[in-house]
C-alpha cells in the first residue's frame, strides 16, 4: 500500500542560474526527504498552457501526467505524481 502524499509547492531557479542542474538538485533533494520519512508518493501541480519548459522539466525529472482541471479562475492545471522507490538519493 502506498503510503501518505506529499505535495511541493512552487519551485523557482533564477533565469541567470538556469541549466546548471539546480532545479534538479531541488526536486531530488525534497524526493529524499520525502523518502526519509516514509512517504512514497509526490504530486505537484503546475500550469498548463504557456509552461512547456516547466512541464518537460517535471516529466524529465521522473513525473508522470495524473490529470489536469480546472482553477476557477479558468487557469488549467497539470497534476504530476511521482512514485519514489527506496534507491533515492
Amino acid at each position: 500500500m502506498v503510503s501518505e502524499k506529499r505535495q511541493t509547492g512552487s519551485l523557482a531557479v533564477d533565469p541567470e542560474n538556469g541549466s546548471k542542474g539546480i532545479g534538479n538538485a531541488l526536486i531530488d533533494a525534497f524526493c529524499n526527504q520525502v523518502n526519509i520519512h516514509g512517504s512514497k508518493v509526490v504530486y505537484l501541480t503546475t500550469d498548463k498552457i504557456n509552461n512547456d519548459r516547466v512541464n518537460s522539466f517535471y516529466t524529465i525529472n521522473g513525473f508522470v501526467l495524473e490529470s489536469e482541471f480546472i482553477k476557477p479562475e479558468n487557469r488549467i492545471m497539470n497534476r504530476y505524481i511521482k512514485i519514489l522507490n527506496e534507491e533515492v538519493v
